[in-house]
């Protein structure tokens, strides 16, 4: 990230992030509406762009690792193969979630195959034309695999703030209470209470029979937020980061897909105002860390080798 982008961008969270903070429960719920169209949408598509970037990235490091060492060929070969796997599953596996809560439908868990395959498909033909034409192979494999290590650190970041936080969505709570008892049993920010509460909720679930899952409470912060942003890893890639206004215009869609995502999250009641805030706050975050740190010091290692050859 650049200077100017870090000025913009961290005090907006913070000053955003402190605004909603006063009007969470009134934003979270004058927005609920999980039949809005919008909403629906971009919960399917909201992390689609980064997942896809991170297969891309997957494939494109297991097609390039070096081999001129057997043993670490191998290595690095199972490690890229099981984050080929895990981008592909795991898509898939969020695909069927969201086509069954949405269409009202109960496929089994055998159709996050079925719904990992265009996952594949999209992506490893490309990681092939790249991996014999790229103008810069060196550059694009540091900035593939800086994309994998952003995803996994999204992801563990990402849920050890829910399992400890164990924040109530909103929708969770409109599931099994109604009126004026939602807002008694809403949870600010700020009250984290962890896993091992989730059976407080229990009697009540029982009473009005509601279908719910434990990672109904997992409202803090946004995970869709955090991934939608991911896509800002793009500007990285040598064809557009060589030409400034192509950088300009990913970073500039990249933030506003987010935002987008975030707004999305609270029509599902999926997250309250201050999930979606600290979200893409976090989502802005990791990748500055991950770009302004590892990437720098891959692509200074690269430098030194082409000088030294």
């Amino acid at each position: 990230m650049s200077k100017l982008e870090r000025i913009i961008i961290y005090p907006l969270c913070l000053i955003t992030f402190i605004v909603v903070c006063f009007f969470d429960f009134q934003i979270s719920a004058s927005l609920f509406d999980p039949s809005n169209a919008f909403g629906q949408v971009f919960e399917m598509v909201g992390e689609l762009f980064f997942q896809l970037l991170f297969c891309f990235s997957s494939f494109y490091c297991f097609l390039n690792r070096n081999s001129e060492r057997k043993k670490s060929s191998i290595v690095y070969g199972v490690l890229f193969f099981l984050s080929i796997l895990i981008s592909c599953l795991y898509g898939g596996g969020q695909i069927r979630s969201y086509v069954n809560g949405i269409f009202f439908l109960d496929l089994n868990y055998g159709y996050i195959v079925l719904f990992a395959l265009p996952y594949a498909i999209l992506t490893l033909p490309f990681a092939f034309i790249s991996s014999k034409w790229s103008l810069d192979k060196e550059k694009l494999f540091n900035v593939c695999l800086c994309v994998i290590i952003l995803y996994l650190a999204t992801w563990i970041c990402m849920n050890l703030f829910k399992v400890f936080w164990f924040r109530p969505r909103y929708r969770f709570l409109a599931k099994i209470y109604v009126g004026e008892e939602i807002e008694a049993h809403w949870l600010p920010f700020y009250q984290p209470q962890g896993w091992w509460s989730f059976s407080k909720y229990a009697i009540d679930i029982e009473k009005v029979n509601a279908s719910v899952k434990f990672d109904d409470c997992f409202s803090f912060p946004s995970g869709h937020t955090m991934n939608s942003l991911g896509i800002i890893c793009l500007s990285y890639f040598p064809l557009i980061y060589i030409d400034k206004k192509k950088r300009i215009l990913i970073k500039l869609f990249s933030y506003l897909w987010g935002l987008l995502v975030a707004l999305s999250r609270i029509y599902r009641g999926a997250h309250n105002a201050t999930d979606v805030v600290f979200g893409y706050f976090l989502g802005v975050f990791l990748f500055d860390l991950v770009f302004s740190k590892l990437f720098v010091l891959l692509d200074k290692k690269e430098s030194f080798k082409e000088k030294q050859a």
